[in-house]
Formats: structure tokens, C-alpha cells, sequence
């Protein structure tokens, strides 16, 4: 009898591990285009390409560029550097907006929100929405309907921060998660513990941060305001400092504690997550940042992974779900295009 039982056990465990999460190892092609100074982010709208350049590039160049993903040809650029009516002095976050020829870019510097055509040049921003100076503490923000913004906010109990730039309206939605062994209830650090790559799909009904520090993928559902998570590795814990004077705290971040998630992209069906792995000093010693990709359903649930061939610091999937383009992180940045599905890419 006991044999049997045994028996049993042993076909029950065996039975837990015959799904096994499916992962695939993606292949590149890399494309360099001149035009590019020093690339430091990439989104995709529709059939184009939209790359942010670092802040630093000389003023009389432009910080945003448009390439076309049909052809994978450079198109031509947007914006110009300044505070002046129209300029942006740098490119933050990226927005989808509501118009299907145009798309939007956030400034954290001046806390303004930029509008650019899809395609025409464009020197000065065809609008532009400034902040209002009662959310100045808001330092990610992304629109959530046409003069609504959801924002990430340092020194705030909740999770998001949905304000209205017309009347002054603000609305918070969840709490700040702590997943440390530590008692902290501070909200600065707290909003430091919850840093991370925030995105919302085309479609506005999905908001999500991928954790920078923790293993953790976070998702807001707008209409029903419910909250999921997917958490890679619950054991995980990072190392960092509380240091300061009282009421003025920091958290330093250790340099060799690897950072979890790089990036976050959300279509209407999934949500994807670039996870990192390596510390800043890893980082710095061998230009590696990420080289893989969660795919997650609405909900959190782990569906797919992806092994990338070469490291990228962030990236973007197309509609169809069947690319994914990066920037590349070696001496000679360009743009790596993996093929989810075969002949997704032209040869």
C-alpha cells in the first residue's frame, strides 16, 4: 500500500511539470541608420519607427526620429531642443494619443506633454499641454482620455495618479506595494521602492509598471480599477541603503543588486516585460543589459518567453504581435529586429 501511494505522488508531481512554460530563442537582424546620435529609446505607432535620443545630443539636432517598419528606412526627424513655445528640452515617455496620424511625447524637464505629426517634419510641436503646477510631482505621466492624465508621483500613497488638466481634478487608484522584510511606510520611499518602465496600451484600458528594482510586473485595468501582478521570483530581494536625515531619507541602490525589469510594451491582447538581470556594474564592465522578453497575458499570467540573441536596453512589439525591435547595447548602437513568427522579417 505504501509503494502505491508513493506511486501516486510520483505520477501527480510529474503531471505539475508537463506544461512548462514554452520559451524560444529569437535570432536578430541588426540595422544601423547614421542618422542616429546616441538612441536611448524606441516605440512603434502604427507603420513607424519612433526613437528618443539621450539628452546631452547637440541643440541643433533633433531628439525624436521616425523610420518606417515596412521598409525599415529612415523617414525623418522630429522636435527641436529648448523651452521656447513649441521646443522640448528633452524626450521622456511616449504617448499613442488619440489620433491616429499623430503622437505624443512627455518631457519631464518642463513637464510638458508634446504633440508630432506621423507624417510631416516637424521642428515645433504641433501642441503642447503643460503640466499643471499642482501635480509637479507627478514624473511619468501618460494620457488615460483627452485631457485626463494617469501619472506615476513621488511622496503619494497611491499607485497612480489620474488628474484632469482642465478643472484640477486628481483621482488615486491602488496603494504603493513595499516588497521588502522591511517595515517601511514613508510614501518618497516607497515611490522609490516602486520604480519602474511605465506604459498603457493604445487602447487606454490597460496600464502596467514593470519594476525596476523588484522582479515584478504591475497591471491597472482602467474601467474595472482592479490590480494584477506577475512576480517572477517572490524570494528576490535587492540590495540598497535607507540613508539620510529624518524626514529626508534616500534609498541607495547597491551596485552590484541586479536590476529585474528594463522595459514594457502593452498591445491590446498582451502585455510584454524586458527583463534585465544584471547589476550597473555588470553593466558598465560588459555593455549588457537585457536579453529577454516576458509575455504575459492581461491579467499577469506567464505566457511565452523569449531569449534575444543580443542585449537591448528597451523595445517595442508591433500590432500583430509578431516583431520585436530593440536598441542594442554594443559599441555601435542600432536597431535589432527579432522575429517572433517565421518570415515576420523581410530577408
Amino acid at each position: 500500500m505504501n509503494k502505491f501511494i508513493l506511486f501516486i505522488v510520483l505520477i501527480f508531481i510529474s503531471c505539475k511539470d508537463e506544461n512548462p512554460v514554452n520559451e524560444k530563442i529569437l535570432t536578430s537582424k541588426k540595422i544601423i541608420f547614421n542618422e542616429l546620435i546616441n538612441p536611448q529609446k524606441i516605440f512603434l505607432k502604427g507603420d513607424y519607427i519612433i526613437v528618443f535620443e539621450r539628452n546631452g545630443i547637440p541643440e541643433d539636432k533633433a531628439p525624436i526620429h521616425l523610420i518606417d517598419l515596412i521598409e525599415f528606412k529612415y523617414k525623418t526627424s522630429c522636435g527641436k531642443i529648448g523651452f521656447g513655445p513649441g521646443e522640448l528640452p528633452d524626450a521622456h515617455n511616449f504617448d499613442f494619443g488619440f489620433n491616429d496620424s499623430t503622437f505624443w511625447v512627455y518631457s519631464a524637464l518642463d513637464k510638458k506633454i508634446n504633440e508630432f505629426s506621423l507624417f510631416f517634419y516637424n521642428d515645433l510641436a504641433l501642441n503642447q499641454i503643460k503640466q499643471s503646477e499642482q501635480f509637479y510631482k507627478v514624473y511619468s505621466a501618460l494620457f488615460s482620455e483627452e485631457e485626463k492624465f494617469i501619472g506615476l508621483q513621488v511622496d503619494s500613497p497611491h499607485r497612480f495618479i489620474e488628474f484632469d488638466i482642465l478643472n484640477g481634478q486628481e483621482e488615486g487608484f491602488g496603494k504603493l506595494k513595499n516588497f521588502t522584510d522591511l517595515k517601511i511606510e514613508d510614501s518618497f520611499l516607497l515611490s522609490q521602492l516602486n520604480m519602474g518602465w511605465f506604459g498603457s496600451s493604445q487602447n487606454k484600458s490597460i496600464f502596467a509598471v514593470a519594476y525596476n528594482f523588484f522582479p515584478v510586473v504591475e497591471i491597472f485595468h482602467k474601467e474595472t480599477q482592479e490590480f494584477y501582478y506577475f512576480i517572477k521570483d517572490e524570494s528576490f530581494k535587492p540590495k540598497f541603503k535607507i540613508q539620510g536625515n529624518t524626514g529626508n531619507d534616500f534609498i541607495f541602490w547597491d551596485l552590484n543588486s541586479p536590476y529585474q525589469f528594463r522595459d514594457i510594451w502593452i498591445t491590446d491582447k498582451h502585455i510584454f516585460a524586458l527583463f534585465g538581470g544584471y547589476s550597473e556594474n555588470q553593466i558598465q564592465k560588459q555593455s549588457t543589459v537585457a536579453k529577454q522578453v516576458y509575455k504575459l497575458s492581461l491579467k499577469g499570467e506567464l505566457i511565452e518567453i523569449y531569449n534575444l540573441d543580443r542585449s537591448i536596453n528597451n523595445f517595442a512589439v508591433n500590432n500583430s504581435e509578431d516583431l520585436i525591435i530593440g536598441l542594442t547595447t554594443d559599441e555601435n548602437p542600432g536597431i535589432a529586429i527579432f522575429e517572433i513568427n517565421d518570415n515576420a522579417v523581410p530577408k
